[in-house]
């Protein structure tokens, strides 16, 4: 395997630590942004 398929490895590996990322978090902030907005009409 030589520097190029490393770097396309590295890249894969982003995209998919990237798109995790995104579906573990997008559902965090959406309850972060209910929270705050319950504080708000309290």
């Amino acid at each position: 395997m030589g520097f190029k398929g490393l770097k396309l490895n590295i890249e894969c590996v982003l995209r998919v630590v990237s798109f995790l990322g995104f579906i573990i978090l997008l559902p965090l902030k959406q309850g972060v942004d209910r929270v705050q907005r319950g504080k708000f009409t309290e």
